[in-house]
Order: C-alpha cells, then structure tokens, then sequence
C-alpha cells in the first residue's frame, strides 16, 4: 500500500484544487498542474531528526520554450517570510558568499534539464554552487541521480509534460511524531544561466494527517469485487474532516497519473462522513463496485481531499489544498475480513503496537506473526470480545509484542461457529539502530587518529577519507563495528564518509592541527 500527497487539483477528473500563483517584478506565473508528493516511509534519524522518503511528482507547461526549471523545498517552518522576491536577476541563494539567504534552511534542491531527450537532472546550481559542498548553512542540497532519485517523464499533450521524480530523501526537522508539512517554490528559465522567467510560489502540503488504509479484494468465482477503507489519525489533538474519492488505476501500472487514472469508482462527500480523531477512527464497510468488463482486479486509488484540520487545544482551523492518495493491490487469494477489520501498527521503543475497531459482537482475534526469512505464520495470542461492550457499539483493541525481529503481522477474525478471515497484513521493521561514526580526537593535535563505526547488526561499512579536493587520501572497505587507527595525516581539513550497506551515508568533519 503506498501513500501519497498532492499539492493541487488532481485537474478536473479529480479534486479541483487552486494553487496560488505569484507574480514578482520581471517574471510572470508558470503553468504547473497537479504537483504531488507520494510518502514512501519515514524513521528516525540519531540526530532525532525525520527521514521522510518520497516520490515527487507534477504537470509543468513548456511556457513558450521554457528548458530548466528548479524547484526548491523547506519544512513549513523554515519557509522565507516574508516569501522570497524573485526576479530575472535575482534567484534564491544562500548567504555563504555574501548571497540572499532564501536557501540557508532549504531541505532540496532539484533542477530538472528539459533541453535534453529524455529530460534529466542537473547536479550543480548554477546560480550558487555552494548550496552543494560540505559548508553550512547548506550542506549537499542539490538531489540528483548521485543520490538514488530517478526521474521518468510522460509527454501527455498540448505542450504539458508530466514529471516523476523518485525515492527523494528529505531530512525534517524533529521527530515523525509531529505533523509534517512542507512549503515550496518552483520557476522555470529559458538559459542554462537560470535566469528566472516564471514563478509559482508557496505551495504547500500536509502528508501525515489523515493517514488512510484499504483493503481491496478480487472479483473471482462469481463473487464481485470490494473495497473497505479506514481514515484516522495518530496525532493528539486533532480533528479532521475530509472527502473521499474512489479512482480506477486504469493502465494498472501502480502510480497514479491525473491524465490517465480517470475513472471514477465511488465518491464520498465531507457532510457525509464523520470527523475523525486520535483514537476515533471511521470506516467505510465492504463495498461492491464493477467498472470493466475485464479489469476490475486493477490497483484503486482513495483519495482525500477538501481537509480540514482542527486543533482541539486551541480551536483554530486550517484549510489544506492537498489530498492524500492511498493506492490498493487487491489480494485474489484472502476475502474480505470478518467486521472488515484493518489494522494499524507502529514501532514504539522495544515493542510492536499493534490497532484496530471493529463493531462489538461474538468475533474473536487471534494475532498472527512471521518473522523475515521464515515462511510460516505463528499465533502469539489471542483478543476475546469485551464484556463490558453493548452490541452494535464499537471496540477498540491494542496488541503489545516484543519483538526485535522484522517481521509481518495480522490478525484473524473467528466466530464460535468456525467461520474465520484475515486482516491487512502490517510490516515491522527491526530495532536496529543507525549507522554512525565517532572520531577523536577531534580537532587533533598530531596526525593520529581513532575512528569507532556504529553499525546495526553484523552490516559492513565502507569508510573513505576525503581532503577538501575530493581526493581519497584513506580508503578501508567492509568496516565491521570497532575503532580504526588513523597516522600520518597531513594538517588541514578532511571529510569522514561511511557507507553502510543499507545505503545510509554518515559524513564527519575531521580538523588536523
């Protein structure tokens, strides 16, 4: 199941939706349609920071031979405000050369080259190439290939491209048990100078509240095909109310495309579903649908829209023009589950949490486990029906396990008559812990040195010392945790990579007297 933000209308065949444009002295406002950003994971880094991994994507028209276009991306927090001025000669900088400052707490940087077929991603910005190197205030803000992105591009007619740019890692502020919401700009420039000749300026998004899950079963052996969904939240002290809308993944490749992904399945309106809050989530029960002769075991994809977030401390409410897009590959082995349960999970120190509602009757739950690398599920325990309970009302049940292992659950849902069916299956990841380094001493005084590696489990590192012109002066491949001894370095300034083989990349400064 994949999650996704958009920052505008999904055109007219979805949510229409206005991002606002901007206009600024010498530029006018480009033509971009439906921006959106699909939440592939988050975890939490060392520093207590958010990993937030996603798939970008977006509509932009040529605009009478525009070739470059940049877009720039902050934590709402850290946004410029006021919004930064731009002009023909006046990009956003950072301020280590004496520049505007605009992209000091900027969290990317993409620069997209559409003079080339196919289109591809530019590495060094042109107008501040220091926005790239290893110097604060902007540290390696430029994302390209370099950084696992990849971009694929669809020319959809009347002069408007349609961009996916994915797996971008972004580094948010605190930790992903907070609302994260971003703020960003892009523009476009006819000269590889990037001289800014359009604008669009200010769009937002909201990724994590609501969050949404569905099940979606097979039409086979004359039994229809169904859907179920859940909307909720996790954060306290949030009220939302939300739409939905239901869309067929019409060339069933998985990733949703406003041009092609067109068919709508089902519409629910916001007056008629109820606000949802910690604690208090709503669902939708199985629904049957058809809308092909052939096709109606392709992927769905739910979308939520016209969101309104109440914050239940001080009342004040905020309206966000993104919807929130959960995509279903439907199971054709596994029906429905019993009382529709899904389930929700969630890491929470040294034990896995897992959640779900379901109306009070007789069913009980028996939770299933299997951990990475075996093919076997195990029954670690089981729920029975709450006394205290009325029938028809709703029940709400928690499951703790200790487990350090990745590994899936689910629970099955059985009645005393025998009859049983399975939930959503939920993943955990293990609690291995980051890979780090420690140097010391730091600065140091003689051209010895010790570095300790920090890595999860029996992982191997390759650590690599860089001096200030990208040259290798140390190289040690398959680093096991432990201390390695450094002599004979020169004085100056040098870099500390290590790359783990869960492709994390720690880098350290390393001053020499």
């Amino acid at each position: 199941m994949k999650n996704f933000t958009t920052l505008s209308g999904l055109l007219a065949i979805c949510i229409s939706l206005i991002l606002s444009q901007n206009m600024y002295a010498q530029t006018s406002a480009c033509t971009f349609v439906s921006p959106a950003v699909e939440l592939n994971f988050t975890n939490t880094d060392v520093n207590g920071n958010c990993i937030v991994n996603v798939d970008l994507s977006f509509t932009i028209n040529i605009n009478n031979g525009n070739k470059y276009t940049v877009l720039h991306l902050w934590s709402e927090a850290t946004y410029p405000n006021p919004s930064f001025a731009y002009s023909v000669s006046n990009p956003p900088m950072s301020s280590q050369n004496g520049g505007n400052g605009a992209l000091d707490d900027a969290l990317a940087t993409l620069i997209i080259n559409r003079n080339t077929n196919p289109a591809t991603l530019i590495s060094s910005y042109t107008n501040d190439p220091s926005i790239d190197d290893n110097i604060q205030p902007c540290v390696n803000q430029v994302k390209d290939l370099t950084d696992g992105l990849i971009l694929q591009t669809t020319d959809v007619g009347s002069g408007n491209v349609f961009y996916l740019i994915k797996n971008l890692t972004l580094v948010y502020p605190g930790g992903c048990n907070q609302a994260i919401k971003f703020k960003g700009d892009a523009w476009s420039s006819n000269a590889s100078s990037l001289n800014v000749q359009c604008t669009m300026i200010g769009f937002t998004y909201l990724s994590n509240i609501p969050t949404m899950t569905a099940v979606q079963t097979c039409e086979r052996n004359g039994n229809p095909a169904q859907y179920q969904f859940t909307v909720s939240t996790e954060l306290p002290d949030y009220s939302v109310d939300y739409s939905v809308d239901v869309y067929a993944d019409v060339d069933s490749n998985g990733e949703f495309n406003p041009f092609i992904d067109n068919q709508p399945i089902a519409s629910y309106s916001a007056a008629s579903l109820p606000d949802v809050s910690a604690g208090n989530p709503y669902s939708i029960p199985a629904t049957t649908f058809s809308w092909s002769p052939t096709h109606n075991n392709n992927p769905l994809f739910f979308i939520l829209g016209n969101i309104a977030v109440t914050n239940t401390t001080t009342s004040q409410v905020t309206i966000y023009g993104n919807t929130i897009i959960t995509t279903t590959v439907p199971d054709c082995t596994v029906p429905l589950p019993l009382n529709n349960v899904v389930i929700t999970g969630a890491r929470e120190g040294m034990v896995n949490r897992l959640y779900w509602k379901v109306p009070a009757d007789e069913t009980r739950y028996a939770i299933e486990k299997m951990v990475t690398g075996s093919d076997r599920w195990i029954e670690v325990g089981v729920e029975r029906p709450k006394e205290t309970t009325a029938t028809g009302e709703y029940e709400e049940y928690f499951y703790t396990d200790l487990e350090n292992k990745e590994c899936l659950y689910r629970v099955r849902a059985f009645n005393p008559d025998g009859a049983y069916a399975y939930s959503n299956t939920v993943k955990m990841s293990s609690n291995h812990g980051t890979a780090d380094l420690q140097i010391f001493p730091n600065p140091a005084n003689s051209g010895q040195v010790t570095i300790i590696a920090s890595l999860p489990g029996e992982q191997t590192a390759s650590i690599s010392i860089v001096n200030p012109l990208g040259q290798v002066v140390r190289q040690y491949p398959n680093v096991s945790s432990g201390p390695i001894t450094l002599s004979q370095l020169s004085s100056g300034i040098y870099y500390v990579l290590m790359y783990s083989g869960q492709h994390e990349k720690v880098i350290k400064t390393l001053a020499v007297n």
